[in-house]
């Protein structure tokens, strides 16, 4: 029998509170990730070789400064070198937060078998849905809109 460090870490379900984790940002510190921040969360698994997580990278952007405080964006690049990522992140203005999964364990643990792929966590932490491919500014507030009438609900755990 293993102890309680020996397990696997708690996988993503939709309807079930988000798995935090800790990863390095570009600057080289480590964030610890908490589903329960009271915004809206657009959880982003991307990498700046893929075309189309450019384009999602840069609606999301978009979105960021149009949404304000109703919503937060952290990107999970996944295991691209910093000066890289970093670079990317300056050269398109990103201003939303970027952490590094170099070795993929939280993409693992969002079930990410491809990319782009953005998970939606409502302001309870709960995991709302998730979706493959790139979103437009338009779908992304849509989801926003969707999203915000039903936290008028209980959460859904």
């Amino acid at each position: 029998m293993g102890n309680q460090s020996d397990q696997a870490p708690q996988t993503a379900v939709v309807g079930k509170t988000a798995p935090g984790f800790s990863l390095s940002d570009l600057d080289g510190n480590m964030v610890n990730f908490s589903p329960r921040q009271g915004k809206i969360i657009y959880l982003f698994f991307w990498a700046t070789w893929c075309p189309y997580c450019v384009q999602e990278a840069k609606a999301l952007q978009s979105f960021v400064e149009s949404a304000g405080d109703k919503v937060e964006v952290v990107a999970v690049n996944s295991g691209e070198p910093r000066e890289q990522v970093k670079a990317f992140v300056h050269n398109n203005n990103i201003t939303y937060t970027v952490l590094l999964d170099q070795d993929g364990k939280v993409g693992r643990q969002y079930l990410v078998r491809g990319i782009p792929v953005t998970w939606i966590i409502d302001k309870h932490g709960i995991i709302w849905g998730n979706y493959v491919g790139a979103l437009g500014i338009a779908t992304l507030q849509n989801i926003l809109t969707v999203v915000e009438k039903e936290q008028s609900y209980a959460p859904r755990q």
